[in-house]
């Protein structure tokens, strides 16, 4: 058996090594366009699924421009930034496709004070117009994705899809078995008693702006007068009402 010396080794393995590394680099270059192709796909199967048109990975583009019309992005206030028009392939506003967003980045842009740009996508199916939201959180152990379809009153769900990428098999990994998502469709974003409960909030909200606009208005010392017949609730606490106006 022929012995070969420790430097014999080490050079061995180490182009050996280098081989298979230029190998796998090159091999993973060929492919790229491939699996960026596949990530495209799946994720119009998953808008699909959402509104109930199941397919494969490979007739997911052409039912996808089938059903969808448009993609926007919109700021939290509800201002549409940008907008797509699937059909013709062109950009009737702003420069960015929802289709291309990354929804965890602009997640992070408002939580640092920037603003977000979050997708929107509207569809027709059945002589029906909806929309269909994405939207992401933390799971137990990683990120959790979910699609929203929801009817042209943006209060009916007609479908959801959910997905993860670490979640426990029988457990949290439930969420994308039909079993966990089929009993969300139909149910009401807010119902008829909710509607009422935030008109009536809303009201509350505005007299209490009138309140705040009269406020503003006193001179110091009446002010000051004023926080005794307020003792009953603390005048820290008008103010938070107050703050709390700007959110509608």
């Amino acid at each position: 058996m022929k012995n070969f010396s420790n430097r014999y080794i080490f050079i061995y393995s180490a182009v050996l090594v280098a081989v298979v590394a230029v190998i796998l680099s090159v091999v993973a270059m060929g492919l790229k366009d491939r699996q960026q192709e596949n990530i495209r796909n799946e994720k119009m199967q998953t808008l699909l699924a959402a509104i109930n048109v199941n397919t494969d990975r490979d007739g997911a583009e052409t039912l996808y421009t089938q059903y969808f019309t448009r993609e926007l992005t919109v700021s939290t206030d509800g201002t549409i930034l940008s907008d797509y028009n699937i059909a013709t392939g062109e950009m009737t506003q702003g420069t960015v496709r929802a289709f291309n967003v990354n929804l965890k980045s602009e997640q992070n842009k408002e939580k640092s004070g920037e603003q977000g740009a979050f997708p929107i996508y509207t569809f027709e199916k059945d002589g029906e117009f909806g929309y269909v939201i994405p939207t992401q959180g933390n799971g137990l152990w990683g990120p959790v994705y979910a699609n929203i379809a929801l009817a042209s009153d943006l209060n009916t769900i007609i479908g959801v899809t959910f997905s993860h990428d670490s979640e426990t098999p029988g457990l949290g990994a439930e969420i994308t078995t039909e079993k966990f998502q089929k009993p969300f469709i139909g149910k009401k974003i807010l119902d008829e008693q909710a509607k009422t409960q935030i008109g009536h909030l809303k009201d509350i909200l505005k007299q209490v702006h009138k309140a705040r606009e009269f406020l503003k208005t006193l001179t110091k010392e009446a002010t000051e007068e004023l926080k005794e017949p307020l003792s009953w609730r603390k005048y820290e606490e008008l103010n938070y009402v107050f703050a709390m106006n700007e959110l509608f």
